[in-house]
């Protein structure tokens, strides 16, 4: 699993584990000095003796999956739940998962499971306060 931080704080380690070994530190010792596994550091070690260098221990970028919506549209849509169901033309001003999931799908043509849009809603900063205030039932 990879480790959290930057990729600037993880090429850092690597660095440090490089300055480590050419000081004749064993893989054991440096791992554990920089928080890392043996293999980890053998590896990195491998890559700068095949002439890689320090620019082997690089990290790669792995953004994971694009996502569905952008970041504008979904400023947008918790402008759209902030406002409330009125605005977005709706009889009543209750939001339900069904009706932000309609309006995902009508302005974006992106079609979410339902269970999904409670926690999209959270993940945009809309607390649970902000979720019962507009009509959510607990449990969303």
């Amino acid at each position: 699993m990879r480790p959290k931080g930057s990729p600037t704080e993880l090429k850092n380690r690597r660095l440090k584990a490089a300055g480590l070994l050419r000081e004749g530190r064993s893989l054991t010792e440096v791992a554990d000095r920089v928080g890392a596994s043996v293999s980890s550091v053998h590896r990195w070690n491998a890559a700068m003796a095949q002439g890689g260098g320090e620019r082997a221990l690089a990290v790669e970028l792995r953004p994971g999956r694009t996502p569905r919506l952008s970041e504008n549209q979904r400023a947008d849509l918790k402008s759209a739940f902030m406002n409330g169901a009125l605005a977005s033309g709706y009889t009543d001003g209750r939001w339900n998962r069904e009706r932000v999931q309609e309006i995902i799908k009508l302005r974006y043509r992106v079609t979410f499971h339902i269970s999904y849009v409670g926690r999209l809603l959270r993940s945009l900063g809309i607390s649970e306060d902000d979720l019962r205030n507009r009509g959510f039932r607990a449990g969303w």
